[in-house]
């Protein structure tokens, strides 16, 4: 359209506004020309070839490959020297004469100011009504932030549901945006053209810059404190990796989710966490804890290196604490990697999965049922409930094979698995010798939870005797410690969440290998004795057990090992206002003294002023009714205590970091378990660890001020995004 052959066959002054703006923003054309003059001088003779150079020298010159000549792009506009705007120069020799003379033309100057004013002025109203068109853009962006919002506070689907849901019959996204978008009936019509046509593309762009601002937001938050601690769940099969970042916000405790991991492996997994805590922390001595799923944990990393390496990064993470899910996890975690063992508690996990399991068909539970003439009544205690109830599974799981058409195949597969497992004579005698050690078990975690000191003095002989029976029940007691009811202690660190051990979608198709065996010997299940059999002159099974001492007392010391995390269980309980008035009439000597021996390395305390402090503490009434760590930290702040109370200060806000088990319903992994059931209820795993926030963050997302304003910032910068999102300034 801008070409000197268009111009002149239809001239400027001839085209409409529209046409004429677009001319002058094409700008004039400068193509590469095939031209050539001879000069003649002094008998010599000079070639003359064309030089691009000539358009940068003159910004008014413009060529024709056409007719191989350059012109005057203002006169070829407005008209002016026939010259350089009709017949065009193609005399090389003189062009500097000729380039010289047509400055000095009148028209040409006048021509010059006209398309120079006439150009920014269409340059202007393009702008203009570029910038309009973006304005309307941001506004209908703006409110799909509010409608991503909205569907994240209401547990509403933000991506459209995957075809194979037929029954979704929730508020659609769009649903939702109708309501929030601006009055306009013309909104639905945007929406249909660029750039909103994709808006799946365009919703994972704003998740993905929302997220980068919510991280921008923690980093923030964490420049502002003193010390950090690092929740881990380690994920599954289905579940991605979640990283939560646990630390004071003035005198408020929060938990915040750093990132979803969706990587299965594990040095992948750890250097992307390195990196973000390295981005994180800014001096290593910040962070001070790391608190992990045991069990996943052991499952996926044996040799536990995951927090090994953290602490070689982060020298001062040396709170380790591996929760778990119940006494069994604990203990199954810690046993020798032994197959005969790990297979073992595998069984005895896998049985109790079978028959609590609300996935499994309803007739196992009938058939179960049917056996035992009664109902289900499975307690928490796994070792107990397969051990008290050994001959109904057992009948069950017989039962289930016999009649394999009426169960799917993968339940018959596991039921005759089980039926050859709980006759091995290894897992008879593992299952007597666990029973009867469980009460010690849970002792020595009760003590370390709830007392200054353990009482646990277990030893090799004293394990022994047990086991064989030597020692009558009722004088058990006095050396494992605990009353009538230490059976019935409870040591659960987390409610209404499950780990899989065994995945029973994975083993439909399989067939256990000692199954298998038994099949090629010839042995059906038919064949299989109901009881174990022993050969005669063997020992009793009592007498038996004594082999596996060694083995528990491994497991005992293991266990006191991961209980390390008792140390800042007493920190806790020396900064509870709740004790403060018991501590007033009995100093805790003791706990002070463990404290501030074991929590020297990342924060030296000076022991006699933080003793002196705490005293005074324990003896103001004013204290005495307070509920939480964070309401006595909050009030010498107030205050402005903290000069006051140095020591004090430091190890509230140690204790207070550090997540454990304690009264304050905060400090129990609420954020993990919200993400967990975040997780649970999603449909989808697309974008799952920008969702996230929107769930399980809505509060914090509220709190950033002029959140939707950085997210189309953040928005904006992505690829492709600026020429429909970005205002034009003048330059």
């Amino acid at each position: 359209m801008n070409s000197v052959t268009s111009l002149l066959e239809t001239p400027f002054s001839t085209r409409d506004a529209l046409q004429q703006r677009e001319i002058q923003e094409a700008g004039r054309p400068m193509p590469i020309l095939k031209m050539a003059n001879l000069e003649i001088a002094d008998e010599n003779t000079l070639v003359h070839y064309f030089n691009s150079e000539i358009y940068n020298k003159n910004d008014w010159i413009c060529g024709c490959t056409k007719k191989n000549a350059l012109y005057c792009f203002p006169c070829l506009l407005y008209g002016g020297d026939d010259y350089w705007s009709t017949s065009g120069c193609t005399n090389l020799v003189h062009l500097s004469t000729s380039i010289s003379k047509h400055e000095l033309n009148p028209a040409h100057m006048h021509n010059m100011f006209n398309h120079s004013r006439n150009f920014n002025k269409t340059s202007t109203e393009a702008i203009q009504e570029k910038n309009k068109q973006i304005e309307k853009n941001l506004q209908i962006l703006e409110a799909i932030i509010d409608t991503i919002k909205c569907c994240g506070t209401n547990s509403i689907s933000i991506f459209e549901p995957p075809p194979d849901i037929s029954d979704y019959d929730q508020e659609s996204f769009q649903d939702i945006f109708m309501l929030t978008s601006p009055s306009d009936s013309s909104v639905m019509t945007y929406l249909q053209k660029d750039p909103f046509q994709n808006m799946e593309s365009l919703k994972t762009d704003l998740l993905k810059a929302a997220s980068e601002v919510i991280r921008e937001q923690i980093i923030e938050e964490i420049r502002g404190t003193h010390f950090v601690s690092l929740i881990l769940e380690s994920g599954d099969t289905f579940h991605p990796k979640i990283i939560i970042l646990r630390y004071l916000n003035g005198c408020e405790i929060v938990e915040r989710i750093w990132k979803l991991i969706n990587v299965e492996n594990l040095n992948s997994f750890m250097e992307t966490l390195i990196t973000d805590l390295r981005r994180l922390i800014q001096e290593p001595t910040e962070l001070i804890s790391q608190s992990m799923d045991q069990l996943s944990l052991k499952l996926q990393d044996a040799q536990c290196s995951v927090y090994k390496s953290i602490q070689s990064h982060f020298l001062t993470a040396h709170l380790v604490y591996l929760y778990s899910h119940d006494i069994f996890d604990v203990i199954g975690s810690m046993i020798p990697m032994r197959r005969q063992y790990q297979t073992f508690f595998g069984m005895v996990w896998g049985i109790h999965k079978f028959f609590t399991d609300v996935t499994m068909p309803e007739n196992v539970r009938t058939t179960y049922e049917k056996v035992h003439r009664g109902p289900i009544k499975f307690t928490e205690n796994k070792i107990e409930n397969v051990y008290l109830h050994k001959n109904t599974i057992l009948g069950t799981m017989i039962t289930i094979s016999r009649n394999s058409h009426d169960y799917p195949d993968y339940v018959v597969s596991l039921a005759e698995s089980y039926v050859i497992s709980l006759q091995e004579d290894l897992h008879t005698d593992l299952l007597e010798a666990f029973y009867k050690m469980m009460p010690h078990f849970k002792k020595i975690i009760s003590d370390y939870k709830n007392s200054e000191s353990p009482t646990s003095h277990a030893n090799i002989s004293l394990i022994n005797s047990i086991l064989n029976g030597d020692i009558p029940k009722h004088q058990q007691q006095e050396f494992i410690g605990g009353n009538e009811n230490s059976q019935e202690v409870q040591v659960k660190i987390e409610n209404d969440m499950e780990i899989q051990i065994i995945d029973l979608d994975s083993v439909k198709e399989e067939i256990p290998e000692t199954l298998a065996t038994a099949r090629i010997s010839g042995i059906t299940l038919e064949t299989v004795p109901t009881t174990s059999k022993r050969k005669r002159g063997e020992e009793l099974p009592g007498k038996k057990l004594g082999k596996y001492a060694k083995v528990i007392y491994t497991i005992i010391k293991e266990l006191e090992e991961f209980l390390k995390y008792r140390t800042n269980v007493l920190a806790s309980n020396l900064v509870d206002p709740k004790k403060f008035l018991q501590y007033s009439f009995q100093y805790p000597d003791q706990s002070v003294t463990t404290v501030t021996s074991e929590l020297h390395y990342f924060s030296a305390f000076e022991s006699m002023k933080l003793r002196n402090e705490l005293e005074v503490l324990y003896n103001q009434p004013d204290f005495h009714s307070l509920t939480s760590s964070c309401e006595v930290l909050g009030i010498i702040n107030e205050n402005n205590l903290t000069s006051t109370f140095p020591e004090t200060v430091k190890l509230l806000k140690i204790a207070l970091t550090f997540p454990t088990i304690t009264d304050d319903t905060k400090r129990c992994f609420d954020t993990k378990n919200k993400v967990r059931r975040f997780l649970n209820n999603s449909e989808v795993f697309t974008n799952i660890d920008c969702l996230v926030y929107f769930d399980c963050e809505k509060d914090f997302i509220n709190s950033i001020d002029d959140f939707n304003k950085k997210v189309i910032t953040k928005f904006v910068g992505l690829p492709n995004r600026a020429e429909d999102f970005k205002l034009i300034t003048h330059e």
